[in-house]
């Protein structure tokens, strides 16, 4: 670190990489490589980002990212030092990735509509300042047993394409765990990057793909399935009953499975603060499983509360779920003194950088970072398809890292010259 602003880096094979694990720590870290041809295995002070193959690859894409635009940074002000550089590369690169994760993503996975209602989601292209030092930078037990909700969204399979879409094979995703070498051999990285938008997620239907719930972990895995893994994680961590969260967030007082059954059959229910109205939020039928698997009503764990719950009007997520996510992004949003909306913070970005941040785009990231990526669908969380058609990388708005050009540099240099 800190030469020209660069996060420490390995070229291989015309890629670049997060640096890599001598042999001997390689060999524990990531050890479902298939040695000695699959050798790479990332050194970057977090182990666990060699773990599943989505973080693996975002680890990728945001390490190369952070290096594009501090070289660009460097490029535009070549009077500033490491440490300036680095900063503000890393300032840009954090930014970007949470205009990405609350504009674009979430508002796909939540609802758009109810980000803005909800105050997440800022209703203007300028500033906001909701900032509450009163307000603990922290995150909930709650908020990471609920998002194991998730694995049942999550293909089992990576589908693999070449460069004009033709699918070619699948990987089962377990059998990349701990194999961050697989990545970087047979092009392989290109193809999975291929997959990475033009496959389409797992359907809603409270199930986990067979692929992954009998062997989420892989060869690492002998004597459990992934729903239990989950579920005993909601145990060891101690979160309150099912039916606690559904008093917190919608007011039910359910003592009994009957009472369970009168807040699910009931017409209509009022969602928190009155924002919108959905209907029979769970499996009537479900509640017969569940008596079937608990002796009391208050035994229900969070967890499988959520799995049997229907997702809620304009979002793809159950209600107990939507309504724990929501309260730790607006935690986020209000607890971080150095938020990137905000323009009272330390090195705040002025009006015109904060309007290229808020051009950001996950299609542009992986134009910018993705291997061979030069065609993408611009909305890119959603599958290619009339309206979202694949098209050049040309055609996806860039953002303008010249909005942070230092005019001192220019005089500097013109100095110089003179």
């Amino acid at each position: 670190m800190f030469k020209d602003g660069l996060l420490k880096y390995e070229e291989e094979n015309g890629r670049t990489w997060p640096p890599s694990h001598p042999e001997n720590l390689r060999r524990l870290v990531c050890s479902t490589n298939k040695e000695p041809i699959e050798t790479r295995c990332h050194s970057i002070g977090e182990e666990s980002n060699n773990g599943v193959l989505g973080t693996n690859l975002f680890t990728i894409w945001t390490w190369r990212h952070h290096n594009q635009i501090a070289s660009e940074l460097l490029r535009i002000n070549p009077c500033w030092n490491d440490e300036e550089l680095y900063r503000t590369a890393r300032e840009i690169n954090i930014a970007i990735l949470s205009q990405i994760f609350f504009y674009e993503f979430n508002s796909l996975l939540l609802g758009a509509g109810n980000l803005y209602q909800e105050g997440i989601l800022s209703p203007t292209q300028g500033y906001r300042d909701l900032y509450d030092e009163n307000v603990r930078p922290t995150l909930s037990i709650e908020y990471g047993v609920a998002l194991r909700w998730m694995h049942t969204i999550q293909e089992g399979k990576a589908k693999m394409y070449d460069f004009e879409g033709n699918y070619l094979k699948s990987v089962d995703i377990a059998n990349l765990t701990l194999r961050t070498g697989f990545l970087a051999v047979e092009n392989h990285i290109d193809y999975i990057t291929q997959g990475a938008f033009r496959q389409a997620a797992g359907k809603i239907d409270q199930t986990i793909d067979p692929d992954m719930a009998d062997a989420a972990f892989g060869v690492l895995q002998r004597a459990t399935d992934l729903s239990t893994s989950d579920l005993a994680k909601n145990r060891l961590l101690g979160t309150a009953p099912y039916i606690w969260y559904r008093k917190q967030c919608f007011g039910d007082i359910i003592r009994s499975f009957d009472d369970l059954k009168e807040a699910i059959n009931s017409e209509v229910r009022m969602y928190m603060y009155n924002y919108f109205k959905y209907l029979n939020f769970c499996f009537a039928q479900n509640i017969e499983l569940l008596k079937e698997l608990y002796k009391d009503v208050e035994d229900i764990d969070l967890l499988a509360g959520i799995w049997i719950e229907r997702p809620i009007p304009g979002a793809r997520v159950p209600a107990t779920f939507y309504c724990l996510i929501m309260d730790q992004l607006r935690r986020i949003v209000i607890s971080d003194r150095h938020w990137y909306e905000r323009p009272n913070r330390p090195n705040a970005f002025n009006i015109n950088q904060l309007l290229e941040i808020r051009k950001a785009t996950i299609a542009r990231l992986m134009c910018d970072v993705g291997d061979k990526v030069t065609r993408i669908q611009p909305r890119a969380f959603l599958i290619p398809g009339p309206g979202n058609e694949i098209r050049s990388c040309s055609e996806i708005e860039k953002i303008d890292i010249g909005a942070w050009k230092d005019p001192q540099c220019e005089q500097l240099c013109f100095k110089q010259h003179h």
